[in-house]
C-alpha cells in the first residue's frame, strides 16, 4: 500500500562506553548513559518509522583501551537498550566496534548481519529502498597491518561489493539510498581535503557501481564527526553528524516517491553546549529537500 512519507531516524558514532571513568579529548564517554537516554527519547518522540545507526557505536579498537569484557558487555548493553523503541533500528559496524586485533565477525553476527555483508531494506510504499553498505569487511591480514590502531580507512570485501551490485540491479524503479561508515566521496569544501584513512580503500569500485545503475539519490556516510552536505552529479552525499561531540545532533530523514526531506536534530545537552570537537560546524541547520529524478 502506497503512503505519503517514511521517516527514517539516522544516527552515528555514538562510542558508547557503558562505565568509562572519564571522556576522550572533546569526547563526552563519561556521560554516554545520560546521552544515550536523552537519544532514545527524542528518537521516540520523533515517531519514525524505523532508524539506521552509521556505526562507531561503541570505543573498541585502537586508542581507547577497552577491554574485551568491556566491550561485549557494553554492546550487549546498547543493543538491548535499542529494543524499548516501537520501530526497528539497523546497525552498521564501524571501525571502533571490535575488540584491537580482532576481525569485525563478531560485531557483524550481534548486529543480525554476515560476516562483511550489508542489508538491503524495501520501502515500497514510497517507492525506495535502503541499502547498508558494509564497509569493515577487512581480513586478519588487513588488521594485523593496522595494530597497535585498528583499520580506520573502510573496505568493502568482494561478497559485499556483489550484493551491493545485485541489489541495485533488481531494484527497479525504486529511488535507492545508501549507508555507509567511511566516506565514498570527498567533503564538500568547508570540510576538504580528506584524509585518506577516513575514506572507504576501494571506494572507486563502489562509485563504479553507483554511476552504472545510476539508482543512488543519496548516500549517508559517518566516521569524521563533522556534518556536511556534498551533492555530486544526481546524488546528495552527506555526512551525519556524530553524537558524541558537540553539538550531538542526528539526522530525520523523510522519504516520499518523489523527493526526500532531511532535517538534523541537535540533543537538548544545554550544559555541554560549548565542548565542541574543533571541526566546523554549519550556521544553517535548516531543512534540506532532495527532489528525485525519475529511475528508468
Amino acid at each position: 500500500m502506497q503512503r505519503d512519507s517514511v521517516t527514517v531516524g539516522i544516527v552515528s558514532d555514538t562510542h558508547f562506553w557503558l562505565d568509562s571513568p572519564n571522556g576522550f579529548g572533546q569526547q563526552l564517554q563519561q556521560h554516554t548513559r545520560h546521552i544515550q537516554a536523552v537519544l532514545l527519547e527524542e528518537l521516540q518522540a520523533a515517531q519514525l518509522d524505523l532508524a539506521v545507526h552509521l556505526g562507531d557505536i561503541t570505543c573498541g579498537g585502537g586508542n581507547f583501551g577497552m577491554s574485551a569484557a568491556e566491550f561485549d558487555r557494553t554492546l550487549d548493553w546498547y543493543l538491548e537498550g535499542l529494543q524499548q523503541l516501537p520501530f526497528p533500528v539497523h546497525l552498521l559496524p564501524g571501525n571502533h566496534d571490535a575488540v584491537l586485533g580482532q576481525t569485525y565477525d563478531e560485531v557483524s553476527r550481534a548486529l543480525g548481519l554476515e560476516s562483511g555483508l550489508g542489508r538491503t531494506i524495501e520501502l515500497p510504499e514510497v517507492g525506495a529502498q535502503l541499502e547498508l553498505l558494509h564497509s569493515q569487511g577487512h581480513d586478519a591480514d588487513m588488521i594485523n597491518e593496522a595494530l597497535p590502531l585498528d583499520p580506520t580507512y573502510g573496505y568493502v570485501q568482494p561478497e559485499e561489493l556483489a550484493r551491493f551490485e545485485a541489489a541495485l540491479s533488481s531494484a527497479g524503479s525504486r529511488n535507492v539510498i545508501v549507508f555507509t561508515h567511511q566516506l565514498l566521496m570527498e567533503m564538500s569544501n568547508a570540510n576538504s581535503p580528506t584524509a585518506s584513512s577516513k575514506t572507504t580503500a576501494n571506494r572507486r569500485s563502489v562509485l563504479d557501481i553507483l554511476e552504472r545503475h545510476d539508482k543512488v539519490r543519496a548516500v549517508f556516510q559517518g566516521h569524521v564527526h563533522v556534518y556536511d552536505v556534498h551533492p555530486v552529479g544526481g546524488v546528495t552525499f552527506v555526512v551525519a553528524p556524530p553524537i558524541i561531540v558537540s553539538p550531538y545532533a542526528w539526522l530525520e530523514l523523510r522519504l516520499s516517491p518523489t523527493d526526500a526531506t532531511l532535517q538534523p536534530h541537535i540533543l537538548p545537552l544545554p550544559d555541554w553546549a560549548d565542548q565542541g570537537a574543533g571541526n566546523p560546524w554549519p550556521d544553517d541547520w535548516s531543512p534540506l529537500h532532495m527532489p528525485f529524478s525519475v529511475v528508468n
